[in-house]
């Protein structure tokens, strides 16, 4: 029996409840159109935990995300950070996994992912939503113009159109933005923007329908459009919906002309994305002034990392390192080579925990209790009970936990049904517990 060609179509950040409202609301009519004629029910579905890009694409490509932590970690054993910024750390830790397990996409090709698949036909490796660096964009962007001015001279008409285009909406649609949820502008992420939701597409989706006219199998594409401007304007700022409106088009001609070449396609997302409240601005200090006052060290030797883009060497006489990664941080002391457990903490750092605890935004601190448990602690009795788990998804989120080079101390944005708080500056967002973050979506489409 011939097995069907199929195309891993990713919309990354889309939530199931997102996707409802767009079809619903008139921003992807061709989509919606497209789903009444075949027929087809969208599939509202659960995410991994914590809602992290890097860990879903581990699974999807490999079936493991084994002591994968999310976009960024550190190693303390090799004094080593580790972040899905830096694409040759992703190559190496691929590298690692693929000596356990063939990846996917061996015989396919893979378009705009962090992981490769196992695929030696990859473009843009590494360009996952606030990945690149200003010299990595530029890079990427002279291979486009290259390729589309020999290639298809209308192509790169579009994409010098729309760098116009996208620049100019993203710094407009930032002043529109109530200050009380703005986001620091930075120059780099507008460009990232454009680059992102812009060109990027325009290429990707030519390229793709390259290869399905070359009936390559299978076909993967992460669109990172979506995700990339929800955290900077919201999931329901309707900047954001039209990038979903911008999509419709690409999608549906996708589909179509899969349909016609006889592919399955799988349309769906990785998590969604969770409006948040921002840390700092709910303190009026980051997380490193608060640790500074309490164990009253010198905050040169703290080095927190909220920001998209630092060198390894930020700060290397650091001994208390601080990730965040949106609505989840992780906080690792440089002076131990082993992770503390819950008691060596209580005697190394006395009211530490207490201490987090009783700060306005977070919602629970998660540290080692022993080798077998992780111990929570909150403001509640149960802390995990207003992140609104199942008992499956604690049973996954205590593994996650107890991962090899887990941070010392977890912490958990507040959740208070609604809005998270967040440990960035980002409107919306994703890699934590609460809310929409965790729900995803999913539809197949079969030839006929």
């Amino acid at each position: 029996m011939k097995k069907n060609k199929i195309i891993y179509l990713q919309i990354d950040g889309l939530s199931y409840s997102i996707l409802k409202k767009a079809l619903e609301d008139g921003y992807m009519p061709h989509l919606k159109k497209y789903l009444e004629i075949k027929n087809v029910n969208i599939l509202k579905k659960r995410t991994v935990l914590p809602s992290s890009t890097v860990i879903f694409q581990a699974k999807l490509f490999y079936g493991l995300s084994e002591n994968i932590l999310g976009y960024r970690w550190y190693i303390k054993k090799k004094d080593k950070l580790i972040s899905a910024s830096f694409g040759d750390l992703m190559f190496e830790l691929e590298g690692q996994i693929q000596m356990k397990k063939h990846g996917k996409f061996t015989r396919g090709v893979v378009f705009d992912s962090i992981f490769s698949g196992g695929s030696s036909n990859v473009s843009s490796l590494s360009m996952s939503a606030n990945a690149k660096s200003e010299i990595s964009i530029k890079k990427s962007l002279k291979k486009i113009l290259e390729y589309s001015f020999v290639n298809k001279p209308a192509l790169a008409l579009n994409v010098i159109k729309h760098i116009f285009i996208e620049t100019k909406e993203d710094f407009f649609g930032w002043l529109t933005i109530n200050p009380k949820y703005r986001v620091k502008i930075k120059p780099i992420l507008i460009l990232a923007r454009s680059f992102g939701t812009g060109i990027l597409p325009h290429y990707s989706i030519s390229k793709i329908f390259d290869e399905i006219r070359k009936e390559t199998h299978p076909i993967y594409w992460n669109w990172e459009g979506y995700d990339m401007v929800a955290h900077r304007f919201g999931n329901k700022n309707k900047l954001t919906f039209n990038e979903l409106k911008l999509m419709d088009g690409y999608i549906t001609k996708l589909l179509i002309m899969a349909n016609r070449k006889g592919y399955v396609v799988k349309l769906f997302s990785d998590h969604g994305q969770t409006y948040s409240k921002i840390f700092q601005r709910l303190n009026k200090k980051r997380l490193e002034d608060i640790l500074s006052e309490h164990l009253n060290l010198n905050k040169k030797l703290i080095a927190e990392f909220p920001d998209i883009y630092y060198s390894e060497d930020k700060n290397p006489k650091a001994r208390i390192i601080i990730l965040d990664g949106g609505p989840t941080s992780l906080i690792y002391f440089r002076d131990f080579k082993h992770r503390l457990s819950e008691n060596e903490i209580n005697k190394i750092y006395p009211g530490l925990i207490q201490r987090l605890i009783s700060v306005n935004g977070i919602g629970m601190v998660a540290v080692k209790k022993n080798n077998k448990k992780i111990s929570y602690f909150g403001r509640e009795k149960n802390p995990l009970h207003k992140y609104l788990l199942s008992s499956y998804e604690i049973k996954k989120l205590e593994k996650w936990a107890k991962m090899k080079n887990q941070a010392d101390i977890i912490l958990f944005g507040d959740f208070d049904g609604k809005e998270v708080v967040c440990f960035e500056d980002q409107i919306s967002t994703h890699a934590g517990l609460g809310g929409i973050q965790m729900e995803r979506f999913e539809v197949v489409f079969y030839p006929y």
